[in-house]
């Protein structure tokens, strides 16, 4: 389980850096395009992290 749920760690975390290396390569260079970015990588992300806080604390237990 505990390789499992470290794996699952590692995926999340390549995952988020490979969409922080798109972001700041294609910045949202109006409001319509970060508007459309907030409801789109804003809301990913949020699951991201909110996945990779449950596998932690998961671990720790």
């Amino acid at each position: 389980m505990t390789l499992n749920l470290t794996g699952q760690l590692r995926v999340i975390s390549q995952t988020m850096a490979e969409q922080a290396r798109d972001y700041a390569e294609q910045a949202p260079d109006d409001d319509d395009k970060y508007n459309r970015d907030l409801g789109t990588y804003w809301q990913d992300l949020q699951k991201q992290t909110a996945l990779y806080e449950r596998i932690v604390n998961s671990l720790k237990s």
